[in-house]
């Protein structure tokens, strides 16, 4: 304990003062603490509300997320497979097109030969003819 005319009172009193200032800092930083967490069952209900609301924001979000990735996928597949059956269909369109020429070729070929035939034989001519009249009539 300080005494009266001793050097040390001013150093003594300056540590016990800044000894309290420290206690009461540390009092504030507490009380700091405590007031940001909900003491309330209001504010309890308040801050459970806020997390579960998040939560279903942020699965909504991953769920739309899913759902655009899901959508493009969809998208790309389609055109995929559209671009496989139109070129499955090309291709058979193109092989129909190829007996039709085939089968002309033949029809041209049966056509001449009978065209040979009919100058060969006028009869072969008379008999076709009677039959082309006698289908066109039915």
């Amino acid at each position: 304990s300080p005494r009266p005319g001793d050097d040390r009172a001013p150093a003594v009193a300056r540590d016990h003062l800044q000894g309290e200032a420290n206690s009461l800092q540390g009092e504030v930083l507490e009380l700091r603490r405590q007031a940001a967490i909900p003491q309330s069952p209001s504010m309890a209900q308040y801050h459970g509300l806020a997390t579960q609301v998040q939560a279903i924001q942020e699965r909504a979000e991953a769920r739309e997320a899913e759902l655009q990735r899901v959508m493009a996928e969809a998208r790309q597949n389609s055109k995929v497979q559209v671009q496989r059956l139109h070129s499955l269909h090309q291709e058979e369109l193109e092989a129909k097109e190829q007996q039709i020429r085939m089968f002309r070729k033949e029809l041209d070929d049966l056509l001449t030969i009978m065209g040979k035939l009919s100058d060969r034989h006028p009869a072969i001519s008379d008999v076709l003819m009677g039959a082309s009249v006698g289908a066109g009539s039915e």
